[in-house]
């Protein structure tokens, strides 16, 4: 049986960061960095930007265990609320459908919220596939968090 998107259950975990939900939108926006942050990431090229000159759609370079692959994402926003990338093509996954959903929480604080799934080309486990999703969304939430923790940590300039 052949999985699609609207058959894969999707996996998510949370941080709350004392950032603000415009400054987790941008980090998330900023593709090209992710290979600072999100280890399993050697490279990350910008193949497409949208109007306001964000990546709509990327390539990263995965370097993970075993698994070398070349992704090609496309990449959606919606303001400071989510930020959405769905798979286009690639060499071992056939779906991926990844998600973060940020909300306010306190003074200047942001939820982030991280829900992804993914299909395989070649079958596994449920089990398996389920436990690298939590690993994928886990790292990639404590790579965000060690991101914006060293953005908030940095002086701001003073106004003139």
């Amino acid at each position: 049986m052949e999985t699609t998107a609207e058959q894969t259950e999707r996996t998510q975990s949370s941080i709350l960061t004392p950032a603000a939900p415009a400054q987790v939108t941008a980090a998330i926006a900023d593709v090209a960095s992710y290979p600072d942050w999100v280890s399993e990431i050697t490279s990350a090229q910008v193949l497409d930007r949208d109007l306001e000159d964000r990546a709509a759609q990327a390539q990263p370079h995965l370097d993970a265990a075993s698994t070398l692959d070349d992704q090609v994402l496309a990449h959606r926003r919606d303001g400071d609320r989510s930020a959405s990338s769905t798979l286009k093509s690639s060499r071992t996954l056939e779906n991926l459908d990844g998600s973060y959903t940020l909300a306010p929480a306190g003074t200047g604080a942001t939820q982030a919220i991280y829900q992804l799934a993914i299909a395989l080309k070649d079958p596994v486990p449920p089990m398996v596939l389920h436990h690298a999703e939590r690993v994928v969304i886990q790292r990639a939430l404590t790579g965000l968090a060690r991101r914006l923790e060293t953005a908030l940590a940095q002086p701001r300039p003073r106004p003139s």
